[in-house]
């Protein structure tokens, strides 16, 4: 996060605010990492190789790394079967059980500070009510969400900060409760989603129906909604998030430091990533206050009232918080997981 860039190039290639802004293509960029960026073809491979003028040089072992784009992660894992790729990004969910069987596995397992959620879109009714809002969010089983579609591989969320920030308490804001759900649905003026329209719920074409079937069948059993599920290519998709044009997409986020506040954030108002419109003055004054407070229990007590907040309005549902699951090489040595899911491919080396 706090890595200089190189300001005369990022102005000559079109500056920082331009999104088609050329400094981050090989022929323009200038990092000071240990590996520099010598081949970008989009939806193809990243390519870098080791930089002579990093300050530790002779420590890294490697001599580039190759970044595949794959379209699904089965053909990613596939891929590494046919001993093409070292390492994958995921492993599907459906293969964890055969690769938690194998002696010798090359399955890694790492929990991460990762949050699954669903974004809505406040402005787009019925989902404009609160009431609306959290009889979705209470409706889901998610126990059995991470039992059955993750397989264990990720722990129920109930809060969108997720576990393992440390100094921050793990303390659940919701608990999953179908009567509630339904009440709230009625009082809101759908009793048992009568005249309820139908909801698009986007997603990324290529990733795992699971999630989304499940949510689908469990809001139509325990609401009576009807739910429609729409993929789009990634760049398809998340621009209709940026532009507001979506009812509920399934998001998420992995943590760019370990601190609450890179979660939470996301959903203040000037966030590029809010893409639900909600905002809150108070949210935002107190994770402002939080940030100048010398006293860490008083700002992670600000913290905490923030996602109580966050969590009592419900523009977002937090869903799961996943773990990590990648396959590696038994030639990969010195490769080391870490809960931001951010290789250091320093130490590593071939062998």
């Amino acid at each position: 996060m706090w890595a200089p860039v190189h300001q005369a190039t990022v102005g000559a290639a079109g500056g920082t605010t331009n999104r088609g802004s050329g400094w981050t293509k090989p022929e323009s960029f200038v990092g000071n990492g240990p590996f520099t960026l010598t081949e970008w073809k989009p939806n193809e491979i990243i390519r870098i190789e080791k930089s002579p003028t990093y300050w530790n040089a002779d420590a890294v072992r490697l001599h580039a790394v190759v970044y595949h784009a794959f379209d699904s992660g089965d053909t990613e894992e596939r891929a590494f079967r046919a001993q093409q790729l070292h390492r994958t990004e995921r492993v599907p969910v459906a293969k964890l059980p055969g690769y938690r069987e194998q002696t010798d596995s090359p399955l890694r397992e790492t929990p991460s500070l990762i949050s699954t959620f669903i974004n809505f879109n406040i402005t787009r009714p019925p989902f404009d009510d609160e009431r609306v809002r959290r009889a979705f969010a209470l409706a889901i089983d998610r126990d059995k969400l991470a039992e059955v579609v993750y397989l264990h591989s990720a722990a129920p969320a109930r809060r969108v900060v997720p576990n393992g920030i440390t100094g921050y308490p793990e303390e659940d804001d919701f608990q999953d409760d179908v009567t509630a759900a339904q009440a709230l649905l009625a009082a809101a003026g759908y009793p048992g989603g009568s005249g309820f329209p139908v909801a698009q719920l986007s997603i990324e074409s290529g990733r795992s129906q699971d999630l989304p079937q499940a949510l689908q069948a469990r809001w139509r059993q325990v609401l009576g909604v009807p739910i429609e599920i729409v993929a789009s290519e990634s760049r398809v998709h998340w621009s209709s998030l940026q532009q507001g044009d979506f009812t509920l997409a399934i998001g998420g986020w992995i943590a760019d430091y370990p601190d609450a506040t890179a979660f939470l954030d996301l959903w203040k108002t000037d966030s590029g990533w809010n893409f639900t419109s909600w905002n809150s003055a108070n949210y935002d004054a107190a994770l402002a206050t939080a940030a100048s407070a010398s006293d860490s229990a008083v700002r992670v007590r600000l913290m905490r009232q923030a996602e109580s907040l966050l969590m009592q309005a419900m523009p977002i549902i937090p869903i799961v918080f996943p773990k990590t699951t990648t396959l590696v090489h038994p030639s990969v040595r010195d490769f080391q997981d870490n809960a931001m899911d951010r290789p250091d491919y320093r130490t590593v080396i071939l062998r």
